[in-house]
Parts: structure tokens; sequence; C-alpha cells
């Protein structure tokens, strides 16, 4: 609309350029598109998602909706749900994860669970149980780097394919099984709630179909 701009992003494409992808990102594609539509309008990001997560992205065409998304952030109004398929069956069906996350030493990717980190609350939910992974919902409260895939393995139970977290590739899934749902907003211009759905990948569906064999 006039104020936002959503996009289901696909696995595999950088959301910001950086040190080794200069191109191809999903802000160099936003700023195409401005230009193509003869809109002088910068990329003001209002969530983010790792090269290889899938799902919603959204972004705010001025700084008015950029700085009201933020304080709904700040507030609880604005929601992101994610879904993800874990190793092992957790225990406890819907709870809450509440573990500080600061930066591996000597890594510039990689984060870890630390007494000395900042805060990070994740509340999940079992929503299927197979032999050896599950079904989860995530609900991010704070939005730290990598937060679902460390929580996730803070609890013994990490993301099925992330490679980065956990050290057992898998044929059923060539990426992290985490995929970004639903963001949940109020609309600065209209004032209406919004409830934007990104469905579920191919690849995930797949990984599911298939999670019992």
């Amino acid at each position: 609309n006039e104020g936002l701009i959503a996009i289901n992003k696909e696995p595999g494409i950088v959301v910001h350029p950086c040190a080794n992808h200069y191109d191809g990102t999903i802000a160099n594609a936003l700023l195409f598109h401005f230009s193509k539509s003869n809109l002088q309008i910068k990329v003001r990001p209002v969530s983010r998602l790792d090269r290889d997560t899938s799902g919603v992205i959204l972004f705010a065409k001025n700084p008015m909706v950029q700085d009201a998304l933020t304080k709904q952030m700040k507030l609880g109004i604005f929601k992101k749900d994610y879904i993800g398929v874990v190793s092992g069956n957790i225990q406890e069906k819907k709870g809450t994860i509440a573990l500080p996350i600061a930066r591996k030493e000597g890594s510039t990717i990689e984060r870890r669970i630390s007494e000395d980190g900042v805060q990070a609350i994740t509340h999940y939910q079992v929503l299927k149980t197979f032999a050896k992974c599950c079904l989860v919902r995530f609900r991010l409260e704070t939005g730290r780097t990598h937060q679902i895939r460390v929580h996730c393995l803070g609890i013994h139970h990490p993301l099925v394919g992330d490679t980065l977290y956990f050290n057992n590739p898998t044929d059923l899934i060539q990426r992290q099984a985490l995929h970004a749902k639903r963001i949940q907003l109020v609309d600065p211009l209209s004032g209406n709630l919004l409830s934007i759905i990104a469905p579920t990948p191919w690849d995930i569906k797949s990984l599911i179909l298939n999670a019992n064999g």
C-alpha cells in the first residue's frame, strides 16, 4: 500500500548488500522496483531474515511509517510468527525460551547462549510431532540475530538442516527449516489491523511429508 511493501522472500537470497553479496539482494531488487516506478524511495527495513530463512519480510516506504512500526515492536503490537522443524521431540508442548544471546568469540556470524548476552525471548508451541522431529510455531518477543536458531540449539532441539548450529546434514532439506509465516501489525496510515501471511514453501512441506520416513 502507500506506506508498506511486503515480500515473500525465497531461501538463499540475502536481504542487504554485504561483503560477499554486493548485488542480487532484496534491497537491490527494491531499489530497481522503485526506480522503475519513478519513485524516489529509500529502502527502509522493518523486519529482517537470514539468507536461508524464507517468508514474509516488511519494508516501510517513508520514515514516519518506519518509526511507527518500530514503536509497535517495542510495545508488543507488531508480532512476528515463524514455523520451523526441529530435531527430536520437545516434551513441553508450549512454553517460552528466555536465554540471553551474545556473539560467539572469534566469529562475525555465529551467536551463542551466554549470561553476558542481551535478553532474548521466544515463545513456542509444538504443532505436530513426528518420529525424529516436530513442527513448531515460534513467536518472537525480541529480535536478536539468529534468535530462533540459537534458542532451539539452547534447548537441545536445533532446527533441521541448520548446518551452522547443528552438524547433522540431511537430504530432506538444503537449509535450516525455518519460515517467517506471518506478520501482524496496525497499519500506521489506516489504523487497520493487518495480518500478512506467507504460504509455507515447498521444501518445508516436503520435509513435513517425509518426516516419518
